[in-house]
């Protein structure tokens, strides 16, 4: 599977996630979500600080899908998105621009609680207020994906005087990064409704330190390929091993291989959640890639 069948893909995806909704239970309403931003109270000018993103969620049914925006005044710019030990596993968006960020992650499973989003690195270019503004929606574990919408409470930082010694927290934290990503599952299965009934792999993985980057995937001795999650398999007798690489942002590597000639098995509870989930980040992705297209023409 390449990058170009991304489209159709998830357009797939959506289609079989959404006829396991009248099986799925409904729950109550989350009673609130709150994206908060664990900042400090000032910073030095030329430094560049780690700025963790939490995601609040009051009790059932929890969420898994967050769609967020977060967007820097004053003099600071934002070099990277980090997602290190963040409760979300897959990352379809994360597109990052010197004064916002925008990201779509996801988890199968549903969760709810005080819990790590993601991170934002950020540098500071000069003296004064540093503002954040957040915004976005949270979409329920419920069985239909309920949005909800995000509220956010107000943060700033002040930018201070430079500093003797000037301080990179990224690259600090990454270069203390020695823990490859967590051992995964890869799960094989087939649909008649998905990839026009072809066997494929589903795996996604989380990594605590620098955050999982990319999966490669060699299947036999086919050439190595990028993939987000899913794989599809070149040789549909199941005749090939596939062997699937998680790397983070360091360049330690977790890697998984799936054995052939055993029985396509379905493990329900994770490969409907992983379908549900991929059914709404679909739908986040094709809208993302239309406000793209409607901007530049």
């Amino acid at each position: 599977m390449t990058h170009s069948s991304s489209h159709t893909k998830n357009y797939m995806l959506a289609s079989l996630a959404f006829s396991f909704l009248l099986c799925a239970p409904v729950f109550a309403r989350a009673e609130a979500v709150s994206l908060i931003i664990d900042h400090p109270t000032s910073a030095h000018t030329r430094d560049v600080i780690l700025v963790p993103v939490n995601i609040q969620v009051a009790g059932d049914p929890g969420i898994n899908t967050l769609d967020a925006t977060v967007s820097v005044s004053g003099p600071a710019e934002i070099v990277s998105v980090q997602t290190g030990g963040s409760v979300f596993s897959l990352w379809p968006v994360k597109e990052v621009g010197v004064n916002s960020v925008h990201v779509v992650g996801g988890t199968p499973s549903s969760v709810y609680g005080s819990l790590k989003a993601f991170t934002i690195a950020l540098r500071i270019t000069g003296e004064g207020s540093i503002g954040f503004e957040s915004s976005g929606t949270a979409y329920l574990g419920d069985g239909s994906g309920t949005p909800e919408k995000i509220s956010s409470p107000e943060a700033s930082i002040e930018g201070t005087p430079a500093g003797d010694i000037t301080v990179d927290a990224l690259t600090s934290s990454i270069q203390k990064d020695r823990t490859p990503p967590e051992s995964f599952a890869i799960t094989p299965s087939r649909d008649e409704s998905v990839f026009g009934g072809a066997y494929f792999l589903s795996f996604s993985t989380v990594d605590a330190g620098s955050g999982v980057v990319k999966y490669e995937v060699s299947e036999g001795d086919l050439p190595v390929v990028e993939s987000d999650g899913t794989y599809v398999l070149r040789d549909q007798s199941e005749s090939k091993s596939v062997t699937v690489r998680a790397y983070d942002a360091a360049g330690n590597v977790r890697e998984e291989v799936f054995v052939p000639n055993k029985p396509v098995h379905r493990e329900w509870t994770y490969v409907v959640g992983v379908l549900l989930l991929a059914g709404i980040i679909g739908v986040l992705t094709l809208r993302v890639r239309r406000k793209r297209s409607g901007a530049e023409s």
